[in-house]
């Protein structure tokens, strides 16, 4: 018989504080530790339920779940596509699908899981930038559309007294309609400059040229015209052969506007 003592059995030790258990082998480790020292298994987090479905639902549009379930590349083609809404509708099919699927069955489909709070939030802070990027770059352009609409009826609002003036001129009769700081022969006509307006003047024949200034237009695209009508066509209001008719007025329709289309009003298109 061999005089050596029988082995004794080792009994694995309940984890203590900031300890767990290796799922592979059993074995007591630290709570933080990447590889169990006992099988060299690397330990990683389970997958949160909760976390996934507020993720896929909130942020799922910019990839931030596909971050977390460690699936990186699709969660880079999510963040570059996400101006198209179609990974936004993907989420959202990918959030019924989560929402219906066991915490024990998603831990098995996505073994890569890192579930780092880290990554998730550079992805979201990430995905905002970029939304704000996009947003701005739509924004910024109307807004500057809007602008010059608004200058443009300036210029409009401050023509109207002129125009009234033409048209009570011709009233009594087709006459030279010239008009402009350096000489009018309407007689007293304001015509004053406002912020954005540089110059008012009115040619012979009555139409009426709006100049913007630099701040309002850059130049060779500072004019805007408004011509008199005499039944639906261009009138030249010092021409006898005109005397009589009724005088409606159109705006940015002659060569002589350079005002670009877009920042004009519907009426003057």
């Amino acid at each position: 018989m061999s005089s050596y003592p029988a082995a004794a059995a080792v009994t694995p030790m309940a984890p203590g504080a900031g300890q767990t258990t290796c799922g592979t082998c059993g074995a007591t480790i630290f709570a933080k530790a990447e590889i169990c020292p006992s099988c060299g298994v690397r330990q990683r987090t389970p997958v949160s339920k909760a976390a996934l479905l507020l993720l896929t639902f909130f942020l799922g549009g910019i990839g931030a779940h596909k971050f977390y379930l460690g699936k990186h590349w699709q969660g880079v083609l999510y963040l570059l596509f996400c101006w198209t809404y179609i990974p936004a509708l993907a989420a959202l099919v990918e959030f019924v699908i989560y929402a219906f699927t066991s915490s024990e069955r998603l831990d098995e489909r996505y073994p890569g899981a890192k579930g780092s709070t880290v990554v998730v939030i550079v992805v979201a802070v990430f995905g905002l930038v970029f939304m704000l990027g996009i947003l701005a770059a739509v924004a910024l352009p109307a807004y500057s559309d809007y602008t010059k609409k608004a200058r443009v009826a300036e210029g409009l609002a401050l023509a109207g007294s002129l125009k009234a003036r033409i048209t009570e001129v011709f009233g009594q009769g087709p006459a030279d309609m010239s008009c402009s700081p350096q000489g009018c022969r309407l007689g007293l006509v304001d015509l004053g400059v406002s912020r954005h307006v540089r110059s008012l003047s009115s040619s012979r024949g009555g139409v009426i040229l709006i100049e913007f200034n630099e701040q309002a237009f850059p130049a060779g695209q500072n004019r805007l015209s408004i011509t008199p009508v005499i039944n639906s066509r261009a009138a030249d209001l010092s021409d006898p052969a005109n005397a009589g008719g009724v005088v409606s007025w159109q705006c940015g329709k002659d060569a002589l506007t350079t005002v670009l289309p877009r920042h004009l009003p519907a009426a003057c298109r």
